[in-house]
């Protein structure tokens, strides 16, 4: 019976505590976040370039029992390599191949998962490539059922970049943007 009573403790306790997953945006944002359980964050990861850290490889990376927040996709805007052959983002090769990426990970909890959709940078040919990953990561999560937090209208993005919500290198989110989309994960959070 104690043993039974520890079991459900313990599962509540884990409950109250979200996991979270992500790239260098994670990183800066995980010293803003309160409600924070687990933070895996690795500066350079994503679901293309597997070298950093293999996230579909990492089963573990998405808990089911618990709420995730995943922060991936900024670092996504680049070519893929399937069976040899490189893949340009611009290519139906590459959707497809980074659709199916970010449904893996979308499976493993649909129901209890945030993705937050990467932020405007400063770099019209980057901003462009990533419209290109946030097309695809919102086409996944209306699919999935899983819910999305769209940086771009969190930080007033919607239509251009605003510079107040970014450093200097107009890629990384200033202190103003990272407090800015840290409450809005937050917020989302506290609705569970």
């Amino acid at each position: 019976m104690r043993r039974l009573l520890f079991v459900l403790l313990a599962s509540c306790l884990s409950s109250a505590q979200p996991k979270m997953i992500g790239d260098s945006l994670m990183v800066q944002m995980q010293s803003t976040l309160s409600q924070v359980g687990t933070v895996r964050a690795y500066t350079g990861s994503g679901l293309i370039n597997l070298k950093t850290h293999n996230w579909l490889r990492d089963e573990t990376c998405i808990d089911p029992n618990v709420l995730n927040v995943v922060v991936l996709g900024t670092n996504d805007a680049q070519a893929v390599k399937l069976d040899g052959v490189w893949y340009g983002i611009d290519t139906p090769k590459w959707a497809l191949a980074y659709e199916g990426r970010v449904t893996l990970v979308m499976a493993r909890a649909p129901r209890r998962l945030l993705w937050v959709i990467p932020p405007r940078v400063g770099a019209k040919r980057l901003d462009q490539r990533l419209d290109l990953v946030r097309g695809v990561i919102l086409k996944a999560a209306l699919i999935s059922g899983v819910e999305v937090l769209d940086a771009r209208k969190t930080l007033g993005e919607e239509k251009q970049f605003d510079p107040r919500m970014h450093t200097p290198d107009r890629i990384h989110l200033s202190r103003v943007g990272i407090l800015c989309l840290s409450e809005a994960i937050e917020d989302w959070l506290t609705q569970y």
